[in-house]
């Protein structure tokens, strides 16, 4: 396998060797800063889903703090 590209390689003409070379090298970047954006928007995402859970939470406790007090204060009337 690897002696038929080897192969292939060699029977290539320079220009599309250095073509073939430039791309290569010119697709490291790319990828490496592919990867760091998708770690960053990831961790992004995730910090930001976690605080709307906690608010949402916080939303919760509060609204059944609210219900809990008027049912309080509704029994001490009667």
């Amino acid at each position: 396998m690897y002696a038929k590209i080897l192969g292939r390689i060699k029977n290539m003409g320079f220009r599309k060797k250095i073509t073939g070379i430039s791309l290569a090298i010119s697709l490291i970047p790319v990828i490496l800063l592919g990867i760091f954006s998708y770690g960053q928007m990831r961790r992004l995402m995730l910090e930001r889903e976690s605080l709307a859970l906690r608010e949402t939470l916080r939303q919760e406790t509060d609204y059944l703090n609210y219900k809990l007090e008027s049912y309080l204060s509704a029994l001490n009337l009667i």
